[in-house]
């Protein structure tokens, strides 16, 4: 009986087909995964480079607040540096075509000469949306000056800019930031 049994058992898994592999489900199921797991890691990694090239923006402006502090002293405490130009902006950095901000903003031939004494290179913002740079002016024959610069994401919010007494406004889905010293 036993034989009988074992011989009946083998025919029976014979008879039957022994797949390999994985269903179609199975793999839908995993591709799945992986593709939400790759949505996850993509959008922090966006977050990370964002962050970053705010970090780098807001480095930059640190160096031109120092350097403009520095022109200050080296002028006797009087006045910051003011643009040859005689526009109510002018760029600062060395940008392609010497326009900055939005195109409006010119470059001053004169005023980098003046930065250069403190900083060796005049570092130029990459652009945030249709915004390329940073612009600088001066209020009072020198008295006070004020840097505008933007920066990516935050809608407005003044944590954004970093900088204290720094305030921002909202520009799209970035940020505009503006520095004033007197």
């Amino acid at each position: 009986m036993h034989v009988l049994h074992n011989m009946i058992y083998l025919s029976t898994l014979q008879d039957r087909k022994v797949e390999k592999g994985f269903t179609l489900m199975e793999l839908l199921v995993v591709i799945s995964i992986i593709g939400l797991f790759a949505a996850v890691v993509m959008t922090a990694l966006n977050t990370a480079r964002e962050k970053g090239r705010n970090s780098a923006r807001i480095q930059q402006m640190n160096q031109y607040i120092r350097a403009l502090e520095l022109a200050r002293s080296n002028n006797g405490n009087a006045r910051f540096p003011v643009p040859n130009a005689g526009a109510s902006y002018v760029c600062l950095g060395d940008y392609p075509g010497t326009t900055c901000w939005d195109g409006t903003v010119n470059e001053d031939t004169t005023f980098p000469t003046t930065l250069m004494q403190t900083i060796p290179s005049l570092p130029a913002g990459d652009v945030v949306g249709t915004t390329r740079g940073y612009t600088y002016r001066t209020t009072d024959s020198g008295v006070t000056y004020e840097i505008r610069w933007m920066m990516e994401g935050g809608s407005g919010g003044a944590s954004v800019c970093k900088i204290v007494q720094a305030t921002s406004a909202a520009s799209g889905s970035n940020t505009i930031c503006t520095f004033t010293r007197s």
